[in-house]
């Protein structure tokens, strides 16, 4: 067991996180299968060596793994000093992830159930995603403007005073609410939660269908 290592977590290596919405999760982007399956064994190994006091643990360490060349290197990682983040398990608990990272809009979510028919006849329904991104909605209501491409004019030009944003889980439409609110003080913005995927595949009451 390696002891003279000081502890270092993710946050020593990537001290700022990225604003919200500019990194897609695997459920957007996709991701390798294979992957975590050698990524999750070489975790698991590690946790034997620690739990059993054997062999050199990577305290300090960043191991990285190379798929296309089946390869391996190690990076020394040096601990931070932003007193200000988590050091151990009792203080990650107490921390507030979500401000951290710019995600703290939850007021500003509403689900799909909750569009009650009030809200409906109101607003227009914004889908950021990039065009290809499946599935794709079917409605008369709802226009798409990717992410990228999205101004305080084109939003001002929308005929309502309610905008519910969707992406394909909801993070991006979280991360658009929390840049837009301040700058569209005349209007009303939604995140839809769970983004498409939230979205019934038949929703005739309101119109609301996707395809793939």
């Amino acid at each position: 067991k390696n002891d003279a290592a000081p502890a270092v977590n993710y946050r020593d290596l990537f001290p700022k996180p990225p604003a919200a919405g500019t990194v897609r999760n695997c459920a957007e982007a996709g991701v390798l299968g294979v992957v975590p399956g050698i990524v999750g064994a070489l975790q698991a190994n590690e946790v034997i060596k620690i739990l059993t006091g054997i062999g050199e643990v990577l305290n300090g360490k960043l191991l990285n793994y190379d798929a296309l060349q089946n390869g391996f290197y190690e990076l020394i990682v040096p601990r931070g000093t932003d007193a200000r983040r988590p050091r151990n398990i009792t203080e990650l608990g107490d921390w507030d992830y979500e401000d951290e990272c710019g995600l703290a809009v939850s007021e500003a979510e509403i689900t799909f159930d909750e569009l009650d028919t009030a809200v409906y006849k109101s607003m227009i329904f914004v889908d950021i995603r990039d065009i290809g991104e499946q599935p794709r909605l079917v409605d008369s209501k709802h226009i798409e403007i990717p992410m990228g491409e999205l101004t305080v004019e084109k939003l001002n030009q929308l005929e309502t005073d309610t905008i519910v944003f969707c992406c394909q889980s909801g993070m991006r439409s979280r991360a658009v609410v929390q840049q837009f609110r301040s700058l569209l003080s005349n209007k009303k913005l939604f995140s839809l939660k769970g983004g498409v995927k939230s979205i019934p595949l038949t929703q005739s009451s309101k119109n609301y269908d996707t395809n793939a």
